[in-house]
């Protein structure tokens, strides 16, 4: 499958410390690729994300997870979880959904916060229009500046975003530059641990996951780009619920909020 693009071998540190997954050259295929800074002084290729998430992929057709689905679908179990945790944090205000995808996430939040969100897939924003009519989406690539003045947001969400990317410091550090003193930062991303690397071996190659962080990797990243974290835990899927304050499952979130500048 040329368009898959190669995942670099993950080695470890002088002090026994797992590297975190990192892109290298991928497929030059119909995708291309292209140059970018991982915003830590490592320069990468990178695939061309626009012509990766297209409907193509959306309707599971190079997607491993939306082949399961039967194509990207509003699963309450996934969007309600994700909207319940905001809200033990957030009751109102100004929010950015970071990756909107089809706007899922957002519809769920029209009621009582002023919603916007971007992605870089066009086909998902033409999408997110119909299913979030009232938030502000736009098309824009998450390794440019997020196209907003600073403290713009009480709330900003990134759900399954961090692991598609390279240059976690720098997405974090223009998600601290848009966040309000006191705003709720809420992240998902897969958990880089053993069962992980077993289970999810193909299907992260198939998803583009190149940038897989460890639970006790992402805490202090977060911490360092200006946020207070105040909640981690790791659970086996979205689907369910059972949480651990451990790395044991596969998949992660952290709840961080904005300290004053």
């Amino acid at each position: 499958m040329a368009w898959l693009p190669r995942l670099a071998r993950m080695g470890s540190h002088a002090d026994g410390r797992e590297r975190p997954c990192l892109p290298v050259r991928a497929s030059r295929g119909r995708h291309g690729t292209r140059r970018c800074d991982r915003g830590d002084s490592v320069t990468q290729d990178r695939p061309d994300y626009k012509s990766l998430y297209t409907e193509e992929y959306f309707s599971g057709k190079r997607s491993f997870f939306y082949r399961v689905t039967g194509g990207y679908r509003d699963l309450a179990a996934v969007f309600d979880g994700y909207a319940a945790d905001v809200r033990r944090y957030a009751s109102g205000g100004r929010l950015l959904d970071v990756g909107c995808a089809y706007g899922f996430l957002l519809r769920r939040f029209e009621g009582d916060f002023q919603t916007s969100g971007f992605d870089v897939s066009e086909h998902a924003i033409q999408e997110a229009r119909r299913v979030a009519p009232k938030s502000d989406v736009r098309v824009h690539d998450i390794l440019e500046p997020f196209p907003y003045g600073d403290a713009s947001f009480d709330v900003v969400t990134m759900t399954d975003i961090l692991e598609h990317v390279p240059g976690t410091p720098r997405i974090l550090a223009e998600a601290a530059r848009v966040a309000a003193p006191g705003a709720i930062l809420y992240i998902s991303t897969p958990n880089r641990n053993l069962i992980r690397r077993i289970l999810y071996w193909i299907p992260d190659r198939m998803e583009h996951h190149t940038n897989l962080l460890s639970f006790r990797e992402l805490a202090p990243l977060v911490e360092q780009a200006g946020f207070e974290v105040l909640e981690r835990f790791t659970y086996l899927n979205a689907l369910f619920s059972r949480r651990f304050h451990s790395g044991v499952g596969p998949e992660q979130a952290c709840i961080a909020r904005r300290r004053a500048k």
